[in-house]
């Protein structure tokens, strides 16, 4: 077969762009796209009781692509990243393969308005975009194999600001921390804000946009991550270094006070939830509040008690 030289040099030059282009098309204004930068929320069923939908717009790579995480609490999706992310003209496209997700939608004034796939199940969705409080970065902490994923809430941009650290339980989760489908740490990091306090929350290891996790963290991998946060908070000029405080949620508390133990100049750890019983006793503890909870009268669940422990 011959081919022309000629063709070639007028062919390849297109080639190259193309090899080049992010997975997803844009053919829309850079002032378009940059508007679609954040955090946009809305619920499938519409009203208070629908299933809320979290998707996250970013910019992407140098050919004004974007890219972004989707999240459904309510089905225990967390920050799963987006497959394919394009804009051609004012209408917006996402797909998550693996979750056989998509949503297209016309770009509005007022959001993000179009249809929401899901395995077959299909429905309206809009979006809007959320008006987050303070300002807001994407801050990064390394740790041996790997960095996590973090955010930083300042009350305002400049000035410097006593922080908090949100240190989350020892069950691998995101940074929002989300409780039965509440995101614990996101509305005391916008509360916190909005008092003047700035806040630091991340992603566990191998969780959302965190990289390096493999297998379960041990208790001292934990206390390395927070001690890390601790680092590249005092090396900000915007955090007063002599005012952070520690804040454990559940067994997350076990974990500040380790932190906080082997940490020099912390102000105050704050315990939310932690446990103030030894492991074996909340354990024990735990079962019986699940024995009762599942209907057993108090006779049976001490006969179940005294059972597993016959020392009772």
């Amino acid at each position: 077969m011959k081919i022309e030289v000629g063709f070639l040099k007028v062919l390849c030059p297109w080639l190259i762009v193309l090899a080049l282009a992010p997975v997803g098309c844009t053919s829309a204004s850079p002032e378009l796209l940059a508007s679609l930068y954040g955090r946009w929320e809305g619920r499938l069923d519409g009203g208070e009781a629908g299933t809320v939908v979290l998707v996250s717009l970013e910019p992407e790579g140098e050919h004004g692509g974007l890219s972004g995480f989707l999240s459904m609490p309510s089905r225990d999706l967390y920050d799963v990243a987006l497959d394919s992310v394009s804009v051609r003209g004012t209408r917006l496209a996402i797909e998550i393969e693996s979750g056989e997700i998509a949503f297209a939608a016309e770009i509005e004034e007022a959001g993000l308005r179009g249809s929401f796939r899901q395995v077959g199940y299909t429905a309206e969705l809009v979006l809007a975009k959320r008006q987050e409080p303070g300002y807001q970065e994407t801050v990064a902490i390394p740790f041996s194999g790997g960095a996590l994923a973090g955010t930083l809430v300042l009350p305002a941009e400049g000035g410097r600001y006593p922080a908090v650290v949100l240190v989350g339980t020892t069950v691998l989760r995101n940074r929002d921390e989300y409780i039965a489908g509440f995101p614990v740490f996101r509305i005391m990091a916008e509360h916190l804000s909005q008092n003047g306090i700035a806040t630091l929350r991340w992603d566990d290891r191998g969780v959302g946009r965190s990289t390096g996790g493999t297998g379960v963290p041990s208790q001292a991998d934990f206390v390395r991550d927070v001690s890390g946060v601790v680092a590249v908070l005092r090396n900000r000029p915007d955090i007063d270094a002599e005012s952070i405080v520690l804040l454990g949620w559940g067994d997350g508390g076990l974990i500040a006070s380790a932190a906080a133990a082997e940490l020099s100049g912390i102000d105050s750890i704050i315990l939310v939830a932690t446990p103030a019983l030894g492991g074996g006793e909340l354990l024990n503890a735990q079962r019986d509040a699940m024995v009762l909870w599942g209907g057993m009268s108090e006779s049976e669940a001490e006969r179940i008690s005294r059972c597993q422990n016959p020392s009772m």
